[in-house]
């Protein structure tokens, strides 16, 4: 909750920030593990108009944000914004690594 638009976390290929619109488009999510800090993440690569963007979502369960990362690149070309109107369930599976989401 609250965490949706992720935040630009990598230098866009321009001067400006990134779209303020969300309407850039998600190429590929990658998963992020960082464990000297005790938290994982999702780069999510996205596009606007040839220029390419990083956001990044920062979480404390890596479990959930492998699942999350599968659950995005299955939604890759569509934007940011219709992303985030999307009406998802996570339940966590009882195996390591491994997450089951419904729509």
């Amino acid at each position: 909750m609250g965490r949706w638009p992720p935040n630009y976390g990598g230098l866009p290929s321009s001067s400006h920030s990134g779209p303020s619109d969300s309407l850039d488009a998600l190429v590929s999510a990658h998963f992020l593990d960082r464990p000297e800090l005790g938290i994982s993440g999702i780069a999510l690569d996205t596009t606007i108009q040839d220029e390419h963007f990083v956001r990044e979502i920062v979480l404390f369960d890596k479990q959930f944000a492998r699942a999350l990362c599968k659950f995005l690149n299955g939604h890759a070309g569509k934007t940011i914004y219709e992303i985030g109107r999307l009406d998802v369930t996570f339940e966590a599976a009882s195996y390591a690594g491994i997450g089951v989401y419904s729509r």
